[in-house]
């Protein structure tokens, strides 16, 4: 460590403006672009006062150092065949991490492999055990773009992963350490997928479709356009999920080989069969009862099913940095999709990570994709939301819970009033709502209403009890009661903020009507699956129906993409929420209805 020392007492020499500059120049944050200008103008004058390990001024350049020592004889060679030898007679600042002869006994061939060795093992400026006086950890960026990872543990400090002697040699435009191992050349990610002929060319090819170039400024110019404008290469998916094509980042990936590839191609695409181009739509303009006829097992409907199964399994393959999959925050772990993985430990089992120069990666046969964590996912539809939404005979309100008693209870604190324009039973008031992303999978469907009370705190709610006690005797429903006997009560009495409702699901069907569409709306659905008990919602407390369970849609209706345009296939996935009413209801129900959101829960099998 002496050399250190007498290499900080020859900075103390500097006079103070070149003093603060050089200091500038020993911290890690090389990577700020006006620094960095900086640092490249003062390097003359900070080499003019450097001084040897001896206490003289050091005479010799980096490429005249290393040529007057034998043992790097190799990688003189090296330097001199690649254009490395005047790099390092340049009057600028460089540290050298020279791998002796022995390093280099394993050496492969041709003009690639040496460039790639000589620029792995030089970086600009001045890097030694000074950079880690406040971290462990540093990645340094070599010539050819790529960062090696220079660390301390106690006073030993590595790069590369192999240890760096103590003394340094000093030379007028920079130091030279010694390796008894040559650093090692690892691709990115986007290298080792453009590398690997026959490993992930599925992968490699689907990713690679997106390539593209803009004359908006990036990382790499490419040429330039008929008007002379530069080009930048450009990738939407490395936009959109990261950009694995660059040094400066790190990510953990999870590639899939041809055959993990394939295998979730297997697996996903069912989720995604759909329908194609709507053929006839004689759907009525005052009603909800559908009528359309769409192509089914045709090129657009298959093409739409592969471009999602594609799309899906390469969303969620990388992670920033490296993440800790053992013991995460919260137990989960989030893609740079934004997708979220669950007990995230067995992504990992049985695997080991490869390196990449940009983080590592895990090759699998087999994606570890749960179809709940990442694609297969709930769908909630807040009733006050807008969009997509339709009714008849009825006006809306959106109502807010905020200062009701039920604000804890109502979801997004907000949700839809639904007051009825007719008494008529024939046109009961009834809302449609999209449902947006639906696959072909199946759910069960929930809907959730509240009382008068999740907006207005004056509205009094109660239950009505099925049973009463009898004041006097009396005859119910032709049942004789004396005082004091419990009558029952042969309808349950509800208070006038209880409706009855019912729901219609409207989808594109597997086979037509027999009108001959496939898009229709089914039967009414008025009582509970499980019970049998009619729809009716509760004047007191918030009320969650089961619509349907283990239903089935058989085709998606996803329009999810990142990359395809929105309206690419229209939201042909409806509910309809109605009133149910009979004359006899209408004397204990009113017609008013308080949804707050719908929720189609997906069945894993």
């Amino acid at each position: 460590m002496a050399i250190f020392a007498r290499i900080h007492i020859m900075n103390l020499k500097m006079n103070s403006h070149m003093k603060t500059r050089y200091k500038q120049l020993l911290r890690p944050v090389f990577y700020v672009a006006i620094l960095s200008q900086l640092i490249f103008a003062c390097q003359d004058a900070e080499w003019d006062n450097h001084y040897s390990a001896s206490g003289s001024t050091a005479t010799a350049s980096l490429i005249e150092l290393l040529r007057s020592h034998s043992e790097y004889s190799k990688f003189v060679t090296l330097l001199e065949q690649t254009g490395g030898d005047s790099i390092l007679a340049y009057d600028q600042t460089f540290t050298v991490f020279a791998p002796t002869n022995d390093a280099l006994a394993d050496l492969g061939t041709g003009e690639g492999t040496m460039t790639e060795i000589v620029k792995n093992h030089v970086a600009r400026y001045l890097y030694g055990p000074a950079n880690l006086a406040d971290t462990t950890y540093l990645r340094v960026k070599m010539l050819n773009g790529k960062y090696q990872e220079l660390t301390r543990e106690g006073s030993e400090v590595r790069f590369a992963g192999i240890q760096l002697p103590p003394d340094p040699l000093i030379a007028t435009n920079g130091i030279i350490y010694s390796l008894k191992q040559k650093a090692q050349y690892y691709g990115n990610l986007w290298e080792i997928l453009a590398n690997s002929t026959g490993r992930y060319d599925s992968l490699y090819h689907y990713i690679a479709a997106f390539n593209d170039t803009t004359t908006i400024k990036s990382a790499i110019e490419v040429g330039e356009n008929s008007r002379g404008q530069k080009l930048y290469f450009h990738n939407q998916w490395m936009k959109k999920y990261g950009a694995i094509n660059l040094e400066d980042s790190l990510y953990t990936a999870f590639l899939p080989t041809n055959e993990g590839w394939n295998a979730a191609y297997a697996a996903i695409s069912p989720y995604f069969r759909t329908f194609g181009s709507l053929i006839e739509d004689r759907t009525p303009t005052s009603s909800f009862n559908y009528r359309r006829s769409y192509e089914t097992g045709t090129p657009v409907s298959d093409s739409l099913q592969d471009i999602h199964t594609r799309e899906t399994i390469a969303r969620d393959i990388l992670f920033r940095r490296r993440p800790d999959f053992m013991t995460p925050a919260g137990d989960t772990l989030m893609t740079t999709s934004g997708d979220t993985y669950h007990h995230p430990a067995y992504l990992v089992e049985g695997l080991t990570a490869q390196t990449a120069s940009n983080g590592q990666y895990y090759p699998v046969d087999h994606l570890p994709h749960h179809a709940n964590d990442l694609f297969l996912k709930t769908i909630k539809i807040e009733a006050e939301k807008s969009a997509g939404r339709e009714f008849l005979y009825a006006t809306l309100t959106n109502r807010s819970a905020a200062e009701g008693n039920l604000k804890d209870s109502v979801s997004n604190m907000h949700f839809l009033e639904v007051v009825n324009t007719s008494t008529n039973n024939l046109t009961p008031p009834q809302v449609v709502f999209n449902v947006p992303n639906v696959l072909a999978a199946k759910y069960n469907i929930y809907a959730v209403f509240v009382p008068a009370q999740a907006f207005d705190t004056l509205a009094v709610g109660y239950r009505q009890p099925d049973t009463i006690v009898c004041r006097r005797d009396t005859v119910i429903n032709r049942i004789q009661y004396h005082a004091g006997d419990e009558a029952v009560i042969k309808y349950p009495y509800y208070d006038a903020d209880s409706t009855k409702v019912c729901f219609y699901l409207s989808y594109v069907h597997e086979q037509p009507n027999s009108s001959g569409y496939n898009m229709y709306r089914d039967e009414k659905i008025e009582r509970d699956p499980d019970t049998g008990e009619y729809f009716i919602t509760k004047g007191y407390e918030p009320t969650t129906f089961l619509v349907a369970r283990n239903f089935q849609f058989p085709y998606a209706n996803y329009s999810g993409s990142a990359f395809a345009e929105k309206d690419v296939q229209a939201v042909n996935t409806k509910i309809c929420v109605a009133t149910n009413l009979t004359n006899t209801d209408k004397r204990t129900m009113g017609y008013n209805m308080r949804i707050d959101y719908l929720i189609l829960e997906p069945v894993i099998e």
